[in-house]
């Protein structure tokens, strides 16, 4: 007999996954904050590059998954949309930390430090935003969550524009001036790719809504 329940058995592994997903993006910068917070890395590269492995096998057990279920909670497409979108913040994390481990960040370590907090503050609305998909989320408070991520992300530009003028004051060498301006760029897209996945998941949730 036809039993849509039946079908809709393994509805949740998706929701499950992209969860895991989030959580891989939200280990990422916690590592970042703590690789900020002291002058030595031992290991900080090696375990991102290992966060990154696992993300990565996630993203691929997504689209295998999509490939063998004939039934999905939400279209494939808006699965495909949220989990690309969540692998692109620790790509540009990765970058930065390679960056940060190389450059003479002296007085901005402090400016970094405080641009990894506006992230991990994005990174979890972001976290609770995926986690509340599979219970049929109110609009207006995804809405609340994305306009908070929204001023996150300016806050973040304005910090971006403040760390640039004192690169320009003339008190770093050249090459230090433009290692440290490509990082600090680089910061502030995981922040951009953030308010990105938030308009991912608002427009998902309309969708539904």
């Amino acid at each position: 007999m036809f039993s849509l329940q039946r079908i809709l058995s393994g509805s949740d592994k998706f929701y499950d996954l992209l969860d895991a997903s989030a959580k891989e993006v939200q280990e990422s910068a916690a590592i970042i904050a703590e690789m900020l917070k002291t002058s030595e890395y031992p290991n900080h590269l090696e375990q991102l590059a290992e966060l990154r492995r696992r993300h990565k096998q996630i993203k691929w057990k997504i689209t295998e998954e999509l490939c063998g279920t004939f039934a999905t909670p939400i279209e494939r497409e808006d699965i495909e949309n949220i989990a690309a979108s969540l692998y692109k913040i620790p790509k540009a994390l990765v970058k930065f930390a390679e960056g940060a481990c190389l450059g003479k960040r002296g007085a901005l370590n402090d400016e970094f430090l405080q641009q990894t907090e506006l992230l991990e503050r994005a990174i979890k609305i972001v976290c609770q935003m995926v986690h509340g998909l599979r219970k049929s989320p109110n609009p207006q408070k995804v809405r609340e969550m994305n306009d908070e991520i929204q001023i996150l992300e300016g806050e973040a530009d304005k910090r971006m524009t403040d760390i640039t003028r004192q690169l320009y004051s003339g008190q770093y060498d050249p090459i230090t001036v433009i290692l440290l301006k490509d990082i600090n760029a680089l910061l502030e897209k995981a922040v951009d790719r953030c308010r990105d996945t938030g308009n991912v998941i608002f427009q998902v949730t309309l969708k539904y809504s």
